[in-house]
């Protein structure tokens, strides 16, 4: 199976990042987000977080998703804000807007990571580490996999939609559209993982040899600054938690 394409708006890009850094940045932007601490600088750290995985998704000019990330992570810390004034069983609303501020940035660094790395990329990086064979290939093909299950329900969705079967069309029953939809959406993806770890193994990543890359792969000052600007959030977080 072929390798996963670059996207085009990828290509030429200045802002390329070593995956170690980014699989580092992912890291520290879990560590931060699912911080249970309920002080004010940890909501500050939660925020920075978002900024710098805003500012990654701009750096490769998607605008888009980083306005929308941001918007999104901005109305859901009024909306908690919001709650808290409100009397009795009200206040549950804020518990979604809890949940936004957790895992929009780690959503969205997330598919920045995956978006923007190439399988070779991931393994040239995680073999100059010294991780073993068991930890890399699956590593690889869940990175080739997590795109595709957009993909598939993207297809799944039009031929359904052909022949009259979504919301508007004949069946009204959500249970029967759940069926129509997710039943030959998980049978798909049962062989398309089957197909990915076959074409794996063939590649020869489970090979006793070592294997050559012709991918980019090593750290540069780019690497640098924004693995400076992760730890920002990180050190807000300790400062948070030393005060408190």
């Amino acid at each position: 199976m072929a390798a996963r394409a670059v996207d085009a708006w990828l290509q030429g890009s200045p802002w390329w990042l070593d995956p170690r850094t980014k699989i580092a940045v992912l890291l520290v932007t879990n560590a931060v987000s699912m911080n249970m601490a309920g002080s004010a600088l940890s909501w500050v750290a939660r925020g920075l977080a978002m900024l710098l995985a805003a500012g990654l998704w701009l750096s490769v000019g998607r605008v888009r998703i980083a306005v929308v990330s941001v918007v999104s992570f901005g109305v859901a810390v009024a909306l908690l804000q919001w709650a808290r004034l409100l009397p009795g069983q009200w206040a549950l609303i804020g518990g979604l807007g809890t949940l936004v501020v957790m895992f929009m940035p780690i959503v969205a660094m997330a598919t920045y990571a995956v978006r923007t790395t190439q399988v070779s990329e991931l393994v040239a990086a995680l073999e100059r580490l010294r991780l073993p064979a068991t930890l890399v290939i699956p590593l690889s093909v869940v990175l080739r996999f997590l795109p595709t299950i957009g993909e598939e329900y993207a297809s799944i969705a039009d031929a359904m939609r052909m022949r009259g079967i979504s919301l508007r069309g004949r069946v009204r029953n959500p249970i029967a559209l759940l069926e129509y939809r997710m039943v030959p959406l998980l049978i798909s993806l049962v062989r398309i993982g089957d197909e990915l770890t076959a074409a794996a193994l063939t590649r020869g990543l489970g090979g006793s040899r070592r294997r050559t890359h012709v991918c980019r792969s090593g750290f540069g000052r780019r690497d640098l600054l924004v693995a400076l600007a992760a730890l920002v959030p990180l050190g807000v977080l300790l400062a948070g938690a030393v005060t408190s």
